[in-house]
């Protein structure tokens, strides 16, 4: 994420009133913007996996966020692209959350538009399902190797129920 700053004529106050109260804040590009009195100016989003998390969203505006990604951004308009799985979520409370923390993170009022489709990019919901799926695949295959399985497969004739094993990370 490339940003770029540039004075302000404000002086340097929080986002909003819940930036005021203990242990809520609004997330911003950089930290410095409050203390320098800047406004910083968002260039892309692209690290949009990365970005959710510091969006601190939740429940549905956060399943609407992972299952989307940025098709476009011109600093004043946010064009996102819906998988088809969640749909339902465009034009509810859930959108309106979504706008309103992406607001919070660049400083100031923007355009959300959401599309449905599908994309050659890679959601957050879908590359953490990818990741969880990696991950299951090489703790069965840690599993299936290991000499105390082998020995009660051997002299038990035990057998491995596929999706059983799970990691204790």
């Amino acid at each position: 994420e490339q940003v770029q700053t540039a004075p302000s004529p404000r002086s340097a106050e929080p986002a909003s009133r819940d930036a005021e109260k203990p242990g809520r804040s609004t997330p911003r590009p950089k930290a410095e913007e409050a203390a320098s009195g800047r406004v910083v100016e968002v260039t892309g989003f692209d690290d949009w996996h990365g970005l959710i998390p510091a969006l601190s969203l939740r429940g549905m505006a956060a399943q609407l966020a992972s299952n989307a990604v940025v098709a476009a951004w011109d600093r004043r308009r946010l064009e996102l692209q819906v998988d088809p799985s969640c749909s339902s979520l465009i034009a509810s409370v859930a959108e309106q959350k979504l706008k309103a923390a992406v607001e919070g993170y660049v400083g100031r009022p923007l355009t959300l538009h959401l599309t449905v489709g599908q994309s050659g990019t890679e959601t957050p919901a879908q590359r953490s399902d990818r990741e969880r799926q990696e991950r299951q695949a090489v703790t069965e295959a840690e599993f299936g190797r290991d000499p105390l399985v082998l020995a009660a497969q051997e002299t038990f004739d035990a057998e491995i129920i596929p999706d059983s094993i799970r990691r204790l990370d």
